[in-house]
């Protein structure tokens, strides 16, 4: 099959855990699936942060699959947040998606944050 993976400098990131959050199919649809949700924790500058990289159903499948990704996505970053506050994380990947399509306002996304 087909995984996500990260790409880092281990001298700017050192990663503490990882594990890989099995999606659920949208409405029983086994053609479009989207791969895991890959995790990975870790230190960088001093701060924790996580990493959360996707790959979203293509264009192929209808814009509700894809929703139904950022909604999996969102209740994972909305836990995350919920248990350690001052989490820095990014939310990463193809999605497949343009950044004004209803799947990135689905994930919370902002054009701009400050880092």
């Amino acid at each position: 099959g087909i995984d996500c993976a990260l790409l880092y400098d281990p001298e700017q990131f050192t990663v503490t855990n990882s594990k890989l959050v099995l999606s659920t199919p949208f409405e029983g649809d086994t053609v479009h699936l989207t791969r895991g949700f890959l995790i990975v924790y870790g230190q960088m500058a001093g701060e924790r942060v996580c990493f959360i990289v996707n790959h979203w159903p293509s264009r192929g499948a209808k814009s509700p699959v894809r929703v139904h990704a950022a909604k999996q996505v969102r209740a994972l970053t909305d836990s995350l947040l919920r248990t350690d506050k001052k989490l820095k994380l990014i939310v990463m990947g193809d999605m497949n998606d343009d950044p004004m399509d209803e799947s990135m306002a689905t994930l919370g996304a902002r054009k701009y944050a400050k880092l």
